[in-house]
């Protein structure tokens, strides 16, 4: 049951990058200014967007 939670996959180095309480899916959803949270297995931090590139 562990292997599969979330947790289990931040242990394994990944981050959940959040906007607004929800998951970022697209860079469509932030532009530069605004604040995001990204948690990792032992915490989590604010920061702010500067730049948004979107795949071409």
């Amino acid at each position: 049951m562990h292997t599969a939670s979330p947790l289990a996959t931040l242990d394994r180095g990944y981050s959940l990058t959040l906007v607004e309480g929800q998951p970022l899916r697209s860079v469509a959803a932030v532009k530069p200014g605004d604040t995001v949270t990204t948690r990792v297995a032992d915490g989590a931090f604010d920061a702010t967007v500067t730049r948004v590139e979107p795949n071409e």
